[in-house]
């Protein structure tokens, strides 16, 4: 068991972190009273027990998948100096509406 400040643990924390790796527990502390603490993970996720997981929350409601969608703009930038911003502003309206 070790304990550390948040600056000693930011100004080191590759050597905390190698503690941790080595089965020890890290308290940080906040003015002397511990906020956190490091440890290794209690198990590995597999990953798909994670999307089952995340599925059911999905359908239980508790969370919502990202919308993706294809862009009309292009990736890369034209040579020219000018921006037509009219342009882009109904392209993201339309995008959005």
């Amino acid at each position: 068991m070790l304990t550390t400040g948040i600056k000693d643990l930011k100004n080191n924390l590759s050597k905390y972190i190698g503690y941790v790796k080595k089965g020890e527990i890290v308290y940080i502390t906040d003015h002397n009273s511990i906020v956190a603490e490091i440890t290794q993970p209690h198990k590995q996720i597999s990953d798909s027990l994670l999307s089952e997981y995340l599925d059911s929350e999905s359908r239980n409601g508790r969370i919502q998948f990202a919308k993706t969608f294809d862009t009309k703009f292009s990736s890369k930038r034209s040579n020219s100096s000018t921006i037509n911003y009219k342009s882009i502003y109904f392209q993201v309206r339309d995008d959005r509406f």
